[in-house]
């Protein structure tokens, strides 16, 4: 009886600390995906207040952020990134700077000048920290992953804020003195990217900064409760459709859609259909691994959703499902050609992280005998592709065509196909002299202690000691003794 009240006890108290210690994150937060070290991320800006000449609009440019490793700062773990402008760019954007910023908690740590007349610096308001002084054409600002709330010291006041919309968050953190707003950022995040989608920033309550991802589709206001609305999945209220628990078995390498859709209409009974702009929408999918049983029907159907498709969002008819959205396989309308050459229907097999273009290139050829290539102005291309299993060569070419890459298109040459465009995953830029920090080089890579060798080396080493002694006590064996 004491063991059985010792342990409603200790449950109680383990209960109440649960519910009296402040959340870390919160319902509220995206599911933020592992970030990628050494990897370029394209951010697409521009100023809509900036000044213009003879009443054209402003221009949108483009900027690198670069993700270079980690940074330890007062025993805190940090991450450490450098933005820099890329092509075209506004006056307000020829800045390069690197930017620290906590791992656990979001909040910027230290923000150092690498190439620029400014003194941009830390700002501090009870525990929150953020960017002053920076160039106005660069979005430098980094919001917390902390519950929302906010934060007071003197007459300053940090407003921070979040709201969900199904997997899209809205964050937002506004900055006052005597209670009059001196700026307000905002920043859209998809759960599962390692990076925001969308951004704005307000000074004095005038849009002067709105930033989006490069990949990430034009929005005339991300923000709006409508584009919200529009955009939010519908996955829950799926999950919730009981007849959507049917399991489904699929083909596992690259399946098409046509073929999925099938399944799932004969393991649920429903009627599940693409809308006519999805007619030719033709993925790739990679490589599925289920369970024994195969796939629950909506975890299919998340997936259609979100792959190589803008705004896709089931709707729920009255005898089923129909997917909506604009796709991104945009390559075989541009060039159909590769689709009608016979050799690029051999199959290739990848399942790989990540590869190269030209270990796909030399996969290609394997399989089908055609030579490719890329223009002079790709030669440092560096696409980020994902981990890829398998399918047809020409859905490799059209992945290629598609990612990191404007205007992509492939021309055909006398032994095969040449791929052009404007790359948007160039190689990283290389450090550049001047005043400021030195910029800091990529983490150096962790090497596991080579115990191997230290084993052998002591072996040998007893060995020879055991060898040595073997040798002493033979010559005092062949001493000859003292005569008495």
């Amino acid at each position: 009886m004491s063991r059985l009240c010792s342990f409603f006890m200790i449950a109680t108290i383990v209960v109440f600390l649960n519910i009296a210690a402040p959340a870390r994150g919160g319902d509220s937060l995206p599911k933020v995906g592992k970030l990628k070290v050494n990897v370029i991320k394209n951010i697409v800006a521009e100023m809509p207040g900036s000044e213009v000449k003879d009443g054209e609009k402003p221009k949108p440019y483009r900027l690198h952020v670069f993700v270079i490793g980690s940074e330890m700062i007062d025993g805190r773990d940090c991450w450490k990134a450098q933005i820099v402008p890329a092509d075209q760019f506004q006056p307000e954007a020829k800045h390069w700077l690197m930017i620290v910023w906590d791992k656990e908690t979001g909040w910027p740590r230290k923000v150092n000048p690498v190439k620029t007349n400014l003194e941009p610096k830390i700002q501090k308001v009870g525990d929150a920290t953020f960017i002053v002084d920076g160039p106005a054409g660069l979005p430098i600002d980094m919001l917390p992953m902390v519950p929302p709330g906010e934060f007071k010291e003197g007459s300053a006041s940090v407003k921070f804020k979040s709201t969900r919309f199904g997997d899209i968050t809205v964050m937002e953190l506004s900055y006052a003195v005597d209670g009059k707003e001196q700026f307000r950022v905002r920043q859209r995040w998809t759960d599962g990217q390692d990076w925001w989608r969308y951004y704005d920033k307000h000074v004095d309550g005038k849009l002067v900064l709105r930033a989006r991802a490069f990949e990430a589709p034009h929005l005339d206001d991300p923000f709006t409760k409508v584009e919200l609305e529009k955009t939010a999945p519908n996955d829950f209220a799926m999950r919730l459709d009981k007849r959507l628990n049917a399991f489904v078995q699929i083909e596992p390498n690259n399946p098409p859609v046509p073929h999925i859709v099938e399944r799932i209409k004969e393991a649920t009974g429903l009627d599940i259909e693409l809308s006519p702009e999805l007619k030719n929408h033709d993925p790739l999918l990679g490589q599925f691994q289920g369970g024994p049983k195969g796939f629950l029907a909506w975890q299919l159907m998340e997936v259609l959703r979100s792959r190589e498709i803008d705004n896709g969002r089931w709707e729920k008819t009255t005898t089923g499902y129909r997917l909506h959205g604009v796709s991104k396989v945009f390559a075989k309308k541009m060039d159909p050609s590769i689709r009608q050459d016979p050799r690029l229907h051999a199959k290739v097999t990848l399942n790989m992280a990540n590869p190269s273009v030209a270990e796909i290139f030399a996969r290609i050829k394997d399989a089908s005998g055609v030579e490719l290539a890329v223009s002079p102005q790709l030669r440092d291309h560096r696409p980020q592709l994902g981990h890829i299993g398998s399918g047809a060569c020409y859905n490799l070419m059209e992945l290629l065509a598609e990612k990191d890459i404007e205007n992509g298109r492939w021309e055909k040459t006398a032994t095969g196909y040449r791929l052009t465009g404007i790359s948007r995953a160039a190689a990283a830029p290389a450090p550049v002299a001047g005043d400021g920090p030195p910029v800091a080089a990529a983490p150096p890579v962790d090497r596991p202690f080579p115990w191997m060798l230290v084993i052998t080396a002591g072996i040998f080493g007893v060995l020879l000691m055991f060898g040595f002694a073997m040798w002493v006590a033979w010559l005092l064996l062949r001493r000859p003794a003292s005569g008495g």
